[in-house]
């Protein structure tokens, strides 16, 4: 099998399983989101300006200078950080259907066509 060339093969289940899971991811660290937010706000004092972003992500929360309040609702920054956990995970079902290669989800790699009956 070493010296047959694999025939261009199409993995939509197993790119599809992908984005599953990481809908999974995304679902959770907006949950982690939105206590991380209400803790972070909750916590803010008068005059105060300082803000937190989300690791990895562009998503950001800044104390609106009022306690105990944000100048951006923790919905807000939640939804940011599950949108870009949703793109991560759309990225990787392109590359998973593309790629066909078994990756780190491991139910999902069953999902992986054979590429040639005899191998």
């Amino acid at each position: 099998c070493d010296d047959l060339k694999p025939p261009h093969r199409d993995c939509p289940a197993y790119g599809n399983c992908v984005y599953g899971e990481w809908e999974e991811i995304a679902t959770a660290k907006r949950d982690f989101a939105i206590g991380d937010c209400n803790t972070f706000c909750g916590n803010c004092g008068a005059g105060d300006t300082t803000s937190k972003k989300f690791p990895k992500t562009n998503c950001e929360i800044t104390c609106g200078g009022t306690a105990g309040a944000c100048s951006t609702g923790c919905a807000d920054y939640a939804d940011c950080v599950e949108n870009f956990y949703l793109d991560e995970g759309d990225d990787a079902r392109h590359e998973a259907e593309e790629s066909c290669k078994p990756g780190k989800f491991e139910d999902c790699n069953e999902l992986i066509p054979e590429w040639h009956p005899d191998c």
